[in-house]
């Protein structure tokens, strides 16, 4: 019985380890769709890299607890 259970905890912390959170995915998937550069990207980059650090901040906020607070518009 005890073997068991210890093959049992040894199974979820390898699941743990290739687990991957679904927001992460997903805010990958968005990531690499943003690298497509377009002309309305260069057109209006200011606000594309408001949206990207808007992104990127809300996974890390929800990653590390605390996470980075975005402070407002960017000024060039």
């Amino acid at each position: 019985m005890n073997q068991g259970f210890e093959n049992v905890t040894l199974l979820v912390e390898k699941i743990k380890d290739v687990a991957v959170d679904k927001r992460v995915l997903e805010f990958e998937n968005r990531l690499f769709e943003k690298f497509i550069i377009t002309s309305n990207v260069v057109r209006d980059w200011r606000q594309f890299i408001k949206t990207l650090l808007l992104d990127i901040n809300q996974v890390i906020a929800a990653g590390c607890g605390q996470g980075w607070r975005f402070a407002g518009p960017l000024r060039w």
